[in-house]
């Protein structure tokens, strides 16, 4: 079968059902900023992109954004994407409808009560390279998460740098730090791949405490570094879990079934569309 090598999958291959599917996908998050929904179409023998149709965006019951441009994308391999721009902001509840070809698929999310990053402490530190030649710089960081107390909160970690004219995710070591490292590694060529590598994570250790994430930056050298901390809920922890160990090639290497994705999307479509909360906490 075909490789799965982004976190949206082509999900409904092979799978018994209607003959002919929406594949509507989309992790998005807080913010007035650009948002990008991935859609395909699936059918009995194949999934392949989308070549026309319809997007909308509904928040709180009124219509905020239309598309009818279906851009491609490096990197998936059965979806194009609608790119639109809108302020999500923490208690919206957001809709997206597709229409094309006759079918009309939608999902609803609602993003969660904001993150909280109670500050960030920063050291420069020198690291081996790969070969072991020589020294590289880094970023180390200790992330200080305060968990919000009495329910059971799901989160993602990121790092960007927000240089002229681009924003960059920037690549986190988190073979350090016990709560985001399951201790799986597995090595390819010259670099260690560690396993959930998107830096997802509960609260299971210190719910509705406080906890220092120690980490770094794979490549030192950096400004002007933003700290991002996502609040999930749990259908897009689970898919999110489901596609890193897929990608890790651990379901390849293990007795374990594929974990099934969860799936939000209704009517003509299956997929799953979320909408993350994010804090940042910049460092200078």
């Amino acid at each position: 079968r075909p490789p799965r090598s982004t976190l949206f999958p082509y999900t409904t291959l092979f799978r018994s059902g209607p003959e002919k599917m929406l594949l509507v996908n989309a992790l998005m998050s807080t913010g007035d900023t650009t948002h990008t929904v991935c859609v395909g179409v699936s059918t009995h023998e194949k999934a392949e992109k989308l070549k026309s149709g319809h997007l909308e965006c509904w928040v709180n019951g009124d219509l905020v954004a239309t598309s009818d441009n279906v851009e491609k994308a490096d990197g998936l391999l059965y979806h194009n994407v609608f790119r639109f721009r809108a302020d999500f902001k923490a208690g919206d509840e957001v809709r997206i409808v597709v229409e094309s070809d006759g079918m009309r698929a939608e999902a609803t999310a609602v993003a969660l009560d904001a993150p909280v990053i109670a500050g960030v402490d920063t050291t420069h530190l020198y690291k081996k390279s790969s070969k072991g030649s020589d020294y590289i710089k880094t970023l180390g960081m200790g992330v200080h998460v305060k968990d919000k107390p009495g329910e059971k909160n799901y989160y993602m970690l990121q790092a960007w740098n927000f240089g002229y004219a681009y924003n960059k995710r920037l690549e986190i070591d988190n073979s350090s730090e016990p709560l985001l490292n399951p201790g799986i590694n597995l090595s390819f060529s010259e670099s260690d791949y560690f396993a959930n590598e998107y830096n997802i994570f509960t609260d299971t250790g210190f719910e509705g405490g406080s906890h220092i994430f120690k980490i770094s930056l794979l490549r030192g050298g950096i400004s002007g570094v933003t700290v991002r901390l996502l609040a999930l809920d749990r259908q897009t922890y689970n898919y999110i879990n489901a596609a890193w160990f897929e990608n890790s090639d651990l379901a390849g290497l293990t007795f374990f079934a594929d974990k099934p994705y969860p799936t939000n999307v209704t009517g003509d479509g299956i997929g799953l569309v979320s909408v993350m909360t994010s804090t940042d906490y910049e460092i200078d």
